[in-house]
């Protein structure tokens, strides 16, 4: 088990806009907000630094369902056993 503050910010993220996803043997988290949330998200960066991959990133994702691209903020954190 991951300690607090780490445990209450990814189950908070999990419950809003984040997701688990496999990469490799072991799962991240991957937190993606609106582009203006950036703040936000160096926010969760500064509670996820121990397990961080990399600072928040801006990113553009496209959309293929309505034909256009957004702009985020995006954290991963490392692939790690405790979130397996």
């Amino acid at each position: 088990m991951l300690p607090e503050p780490l445990h209450s910010v990814i189950i908070g993220s999990l419950l809003g806009d984040a997701c688990l996803e496999r990469n490799g043997r072991w799962w991240r988290l991957r937190i993606d907000h609106k582009e203006e949330a950036f703040a936000y998200v160096e926010w969760k960066y500064q509670k996820l630094q121990p397990i961080a991959a990399a600072p928040p990133r801006r990113v553009v994702v496209w959309d293929r369902r309505v034909g256009r691209s957004y702009k985020h903020a995006r954290l991963d954190t490392r692939s790690i056993p405790e979130l397996s």
